[in-house]
């Protein structure tokens, strides 16, 4: 058995067949004059952005309107002139073939994307080397192998999958995936899961033992693949897919219902976080009831320069427009951290989580922030919006950045502009000298969403992302659990919204913690939001009001834990 992680859930079976790209490393010197390289490369790019138009109506068909936008995406990078185009002409120009040329400044910004620590970011390196080995072959002439239209039923087994491959795959006949590379947030990962192809990535050479023809069998739930599995292996993987069946049947109920509500009737809101327009359609697809965070520094991060104003307030508006009248609160570009912007030219820092980071970075690079603030303000007339700044640690921040967006409102009416005059502007939870002071903050934000990623680990002195100390990172603790319960009574006696956007808002033995802590929103991955409403329903606040009573007075994470997985029994029986 191998391991992987399963991004795609279903069980799939069927012969292997392999998938690999033809390597045009060899092909690459020829070149005619420079008059004649940089015309072949703009025919190449005319033919490859009306190909990306084919793709994105397909993608639209076959996988959901907003997966359409991946192709969208691609002919914005083919149209910037000065990242992409004016390079690759400079290079022809200086008497690189424009397949060479092309090819050299694709691996470039290819290079820049995976270097970021962030998963979600570092995943959209793929979208440049898929960009680029298309336009080298469009430049050479050369078409792609084909998955449209096969045969017979296939277990497709690749490296990794482009956005392209994926869209083009035969639905019929592909009965699961497997890739050596890639992750839950990579582009294979997300367009299987659409279309309901059965997928595992990050499985580490399964190429090389995986034969050509035989028989495999794939869980994409559990992430594990079967080399010519056993009569009873199969057997166990057939009970396994029944098993999911009847699982996705009963989440399908609670995916479509409108409210969320505990077993003794109170309401709780359940909202979705997401990285771009493009996520929106999918988490109201999953029955989210607003979009409790937008992170915008996707915006920023997935490419080699920085967004302007206008193509900013196209992706809030279209974001609004997908939400179809849900609120949606999108918070100010948070970079610094694990999260890198290189068209930013941030300097490196020994100790990046304590330093230039988010607001910080915001209030000292003002223009930026404005420019943002425009564009989040114009949108604001055509939905339900709130703005949140990230990362405030002291009073003094939130005033300032307060007061720089209400001068960036009064500048738009006075300009004639529509807009929200009512837009609440809220702030980030997620800093400990914000937690300890949550009364006095209370007072001058419209609404709290907590953070409970960096809370945990501030709180504790934790690198989340060090394998030495990671045991010692849970939020768990009863130093979080109280500053959390603290947030949310300071938000509850001056009537503000309190939200939890963090990962424990989404798992399952804290939830009824933070429920009877008094926390009514709920903010998590829209895939998860069917379950979670699932588990809301058997939830009643009596009982989750006594569970919080009893963990308050906890002295250990150990204690915690121990009523924790008591309730969890009760609920999940």
């Amino acid at each position: 058995m191998e391991q992987g992680v399963g991004v795609s859930a279903g069980i799939g079976f069927g012969p292997v067949l392999k998938y690999l790209r033809a390597d045009l490393s060899s092909r690459l010197q020829c070149a005619g004059t420079p008059g004649q390289e940089a015309q072949k490369l703009a025919d190449a790019i005319e033919e490859l952005k009306r190909e990306n138009v084919r793709l994105a109506k397909k993608a639209a068909r076959q996988a959901g309107e907003q997966e359409s936008g991946i192709f969208e995406a691609h002919n914005a990078i083919l149209e910037d002139e000065e990242e992409v185009l004016a390079p690759i002409q400079e290079q022809i120009a200086a008497g690189k073939s424009a397949a060479q040329a092309a090819s050299d400044r694709f691996r470039e910004l290819e290079e820049a994307m995976g270097g970021v620590k962030d998963e979600c970011i570092g995943a959209r390196a793929a979208d440049f080397r898929d960009l680029g080995e298309r336009l080298v072959r469009q430049i050479l002439g050369v078409d792609a192998p084909s998955l449209e239209r096969l045969e017979e039923d296939v277990v497709l087994v690749a490296r990794d999958l482009s956005p392209s491959d994926t869209v083009m795959l035969d639905l019929v006949h592909i009965k699961g995936l497997v890739c050596e590379e890639g992750g839950p947030a990579s582009h294979t990962a997300i367009l299987a899961k659409a279309m309901g192809i059965p997928a595992v990535v990050g499985c580490k050479g399964i190429l090389a033992r995986a034969e050509q023809g035989r028989q495999l069998w794939l869980d994409g739930d559990s992430g594990e693949v079967f080399l010519q599995p056993t009569e009873e292996e199969k057997a166990a993987l057939q009970k396994r897919a029944e098993k999911q069946r009847r699982r996705r049947e009963t989440l399908e109920v609670y995916r479509k219902k409108q409210t969320t509500l505990t077993r003794d009737g109170d309401c709780v809101r359940l909202s979705a976080n997401i990285a771009g327009p493009q996520e929106c359609a999918l988490a109201v697809e999953n029955g989210c009831e607003g979009i409790g965070l937008f992170r915008s520094e996707f915006l920023y991060m997935n490419r080699p320069d920085l967004p302007g104003e206008e193509e900013q307030f196209r992706a809030y508006v279209r974001t609004l427009e997908l939400a179809r009248g849900r609120p949606v609160t999108i918070r100010t570009l948070d970079i610094g951290g694990d999260k890198a912007v290189p068209a930013m030219g941030l300097p490196a820092e020994a100790n990046p989580f304590l330093g230039y980071r988010a607001i910080r970075v915001c209030l000292d690079r003002e223009e930026l922030f404005r420019t943002q603030l425009r564009a989040l303000y114009r949108a604001s007339a055509k939905g339900r919006l709130r703005i949140m700044f990230p990362m405030i640690s002291r009073l003094e921040e939130l005033r300032q950045a307060k007061q720089i967006a209400r001068q960036t409102a009064e500048e738009l009416a006075r300009r004639g502009v529509e807009i929200d005059a009512r837009v609440q502007l809220g702030m980030m939870m997620e800093v400990p000298s914000a937690a300890v002071l949550a009364d006095e903050f209370a007072r001058e934000a419209d609404f709290f969403s907590i953070g409970t990623n960096d809370l945990t680990q501030y709180t504790l002195a934790v690198d989340r992302g060090n394998p030495l100390v990671g045991p010692l990172y849970s939020h768990c603790q009863p130093a979080v659990v109280r500053l959390i319960a603290g947030i949310i009574r300071a938000a509850a006696r001056r009537g503000i919204p309190c939200c939890m956007c963090g990962e424990a808002a989404g798992d399952s033995r804290f939830i009824p913690l933070l429920l009877g802590l008094g926390l009514k929103e709920f903010s998590v991955s829209s895939p998860r939001i069917p379950e979670i409403r699932r588990l809301f329903s058997r939830l009643d606040g009596q009982g989750c009001a006594e569970l919080a009573r009893r963990a308050l007075k906890a002295s250990t994470e150990q204690e915690i834990q121990t009523l924790l997985n008591a309730a969890a029994d009760a609920a999940l029986p």
